[in-house]
């Protein structure tokens, strides 16, 4: 596996301890180029203001020999209020719109667009069935065929259940993924946010591995992958020939982001070397 980290684009307000790297954009490629990374993950707040920075990351990737893996919609969530599923109707008018703009930017990019802690809750008087094709026809289905108009595809990434219980299991995410029924709509893992432990993780991931695309490689609740080394092992085993197709990335949390990114990738380089 050819490992990634995460990049903020300058768009990213501050924040307190985020996972991945801040900074100009040419000195954050230029470092992870030395330590040895392969390729980058972009994380955008607001995919307008990012665009300007287009011909920016296409010379940095250009220069320092990285590829651009994905675009990651995640910080989007700490700026909005609006929701993919929930709230109300020009309330998730509002989260499809701003969606699609990182759908068609990951587009102009050449890669595809992680969609995780923007899902939102259904309506809780829908049964399970309702909520279910409710959000794959006005959400995911929608998102994927943009994606796909950009010659892109959607990433869907289960997140932590107290951001959205209802997308908080890959089981629950596998099941949109074959509801939708589109190759526009794959998979993103994220091991700070998933029980390598559990044997229900295990179980799904049988199921869900075919959909798998992308994973983020951390520890518990984003610390850096110390400790889980033979979970990670064992996770690129089990995805199989999903696993070798996917792009892995690292994204830490740490006051000090370099020295993180240096110390991830000498403790993930032996596991990716497997």
């Amino acid at each position: 596996m050819n490992l990634g980290y995460r990049v903020h684009m300058p768009d990213m307000p501050p924040a307190a301890r985020a996972r991945g790297l801040s900074g100009e954009l040419d000195e954050c490629f230029a470092l992870l180029a030395h330590i040895g990374y392969a390729s980058v993950e972009l994380a955008v707040a607001d995919p307008a203001a990012a665009r300007e920075h287009l011909g920016e990351v296409r010379a940095c990737s250009e220069r320092h020999g990285l590829a651009v893996r994905a675009l990651c919609t995640d910080p989007m969530a700490d700026v909005r209020t609006d929701r993919l599923l929930g709230g109300s109707k020009p309330e998730r008018a509002a989260a499809l719109a701003a969606l699609t703009a990182a759908v068609e930017l990951a587009g102009e990019l050449e890669c595809p667009a992680t969609v995780g802690d923007m899902v939102g809750e259904p309506d809780p008087a829908a049964s399970p069935s309702e909520a279910m094709s409710h959000a794959c026809a006005a959400a995911f289905s929608v998102l994927a065929d943009r994606a796909a108009r950009a010659g892109s595809w959607l990433l869907l990434r289960p997140t932590p259940p107290a951001r959205s219980r209802w997308m908080g299991s890959l089981a629950r995410a596998r099941d949109v993924a074959v509801r939708t029924n589109t190759p526009g709509l794959r998979l993103a893992l994220d091991t700070a946010w998933l029980d390598l432990a559990s044997d229900d993780f295990w179980a799904d991931l049988g199921r869900a591995a075919p959909f798998v695309r992308h994973v983020v490689l951390a520890g518990p609740a984003g610390q850096s992958p110390f400790g889980v080394a033979r979970a990670l092992e064992r996770l690129a085993v089990e995805l199989g020939p999903a696993g070798h197709s996917a792009a892995w990335v690292a994204a830490v949390v740490a006051d000090d982001q370099e020295e993180a990114a240096r110390r991830a990738f000498a403790h993930l380089r032996p596991v990716a070397a497997r």
